[in-house]
């Protein structure tokens, strides 16, 4: 019997589960069997809630005063204590748990005044900090002034002042790279100070701009962090995210997204970086700039959106993913022309084909009343006339 009391003890959880422990043990084997019980505050509960109804408070006390609880906080050992004034019928733990709820209130007070006090100080010392860091700040820029007639930088002013003459773009360029090599952002913005900056070079590209253009991320960045304009744009109304999109620099296009550059910038003719990027066949920008919140519906000045671009230029990668991620194949241009009829007009069979297999209206008309069939009758492409007169 010893053996199974042992047992019951271990799993006296099931019986309380069960509730049938008060049912299938005496009073005396309750006493054995509850010496080496171990319980958890909630099969305390069960414990003492089940033996209230079935033996009443009396017998249970006797059974269950040596019952093992293991607790491990202070809401343990409250909660105990309540259960055993509730069904035990011990009226002096009234006092006890009032004494201890007081206790924890008073240190809780304690422990919010001593963090509230802690929350003043930290501010205070931040401000202290904050100010610190003005005077460090302040000593800096005197100590940079000091430094500005080293020899070192009196070349590089020198140099400043001979290329202000000077239409040599490579050698500007390759002088402001020089300088963002050496993180010499002080003399990047005395250069742009000095009108270098705006020297254009291929196309009318400032130094910003062809950077941006030769996915050029460090220069980029030191010219930004020296004060040029993140939004800056060429003759054509690129931005330098276009710019970026358009040569496939992700990198670079990363860094201008993640410091605010308009992801929806407009070039003259009204093309977004995700419509540059469409046309120049660079998947992984498109992707990206789609994730960073792209509009891939957004239209250009002729009504085109990045699918339709993408289409016209033969792009069957760039077009299978802007399809994949929800692209209107049905969104006409200002003439009325839909991604199938830009493909069937320039002659791009591989596209044709795979509009026509996800859906594309192939009796769609344009503003011209012009067909994909007629399209392609008309500019001499045999094979999409033969493949769209056979579905």
């Amino acid at each position: 019997m010893i053996q199974n009391f042992e047992y019951t003890s271990s799993h006296i959880d099931e019986y309380l589960e069960q509730e049938n422990l008060f049912n299938v043990f005496d009073e005396d084997d309750l006493k054995t069997i509850l010496k080496s019980a171990k319980l958890t505050p909630n099969s305390y509960n069960s414990l003492l809630k089940q033996g209230n109804n079935a033996i009443g408070a009396t017998k249970l006390y006797k059974c269950a005063r040596n019952v093992i609880v293991n607790m491990n906080d202070y809401q343990d050992a409250v909660s105990v204590l309540d259960l055993m004034k509730r069904y035990l019928k011990i009226q002096l733990l009234d006092n006890v748990i009032e004494i201890l709820n007081q206790h924890d209130k008073h240190y809780q007070d304690l422990l919010n005044s001593v963090l509230q006090q802690n929350e003043t100080n930290l501010q205070k010392i931040s401000k202290l900090e904050q100010a610190n860091e003005r005077l460090l700040k302040e000593i800096e820029e005197k100590e940079a002034e000091k430094s500005l007639t080293s020899n070192q930088e009196k070349k590089i002013l020198s140099k400043i002042n001979e290329f202000k003459a000077s239409d040599d773009f490579e050698s500007i360029y390759a002088f402001f790279d020089d300088l963002s090599k050496q993180n010499n952002n002080k003399m990047i913005k005395k250069a742009c100070d000095e009108g270098l900056l705006d020297k254009n070079g291929q196309k009318d590209r400032n130094i910003l701009q062809q950077s941006a253009f030769r996915g050029n991320v460090g220069l980029v960045k030191s010219l930004i962090q020296s004060g040029c304009d993140k939004e800056s744009r060429t003759v054509k109304g690129n931005s330098l995210l276009f710019l970026a999109s358009m040569k496939g620099h992700l990198e670079l296009a990363k860094y201008l997204v993640s410091i605010g550059a308009n992801i929806e910038s407009k070039n003259n003719i009204g093309d977004t970086p995700l419509i540059s990027a469409s046309i120049n066949n660079e998947v992984e920008l498109v992707k990206y700039l789609i994730s960073a919140g792209a509009n891939i519906e957004t239209k250009n000045n002729k009504g085109s959106t990045a699918l339709i671009r993408a289409s016209g230029y033969n792009r069957i990668q760039v077009v299978q993913y802007l399809v994949s991620v929800g692209a209107n194949i049905e969104a006409k241009t200002v003439e009325g022309n839909t991604a199938l009829l830009w493909a069937s007009i320039e002659g791009n069979i591989e596209v044709v084909k795979y509009l026509i297999s996800i859906g594309a209206n192939k009796e769609i008309t344009n503003n011209n009343g012009s067909t994909p069939l007629s399209s392609a009758k008309k500019y001499g492409h045999n094979d999409i006339v033969n493949y769209l007169q056979t579905i």
